[in-house]
């Protein structure tokens, strides 16, 4: 979901696929924005980088039960999981 321009593309792919009562596990980064990498120096650009309040209602939305987020730190930045059901 990072690079997508469109992630609701890719939610509504993952719920295509899964089967009924289906689980899938997502994981995001946490923020917003652009950011240059320290370790390369590239240039990045992120198209969609969300919060727990953001990123939870997609999924609701695209008739997802959604368990989580779950928040995990990292030096950088936080990533947010979830497990969702078809």
């Amino acid at each position: 979901f990072l690079h997508l321009e469109e992630p609701s593309i890719a939610i509504d792919e993952a719920r295509r696929i899964l089967k009924p009562g289906g689980y899938g596990f997502i994981s995001i980064k946490e923020g917003e924005g652009r950011e240059v990498s320290p370790k390369t120096g590239y240039f990045f650009r992120y198209y969609s980088r969300y919060g727990e309040k953001s990123f939870g209602p997609l999924l609701s939305m695209a008739h997802f039960s959604v368990i989580g987020p779950e928040v995990h730190e990292a030096p950088n930045h936080n990533w947010l999981t979830y497990i969702v059901e078809k």
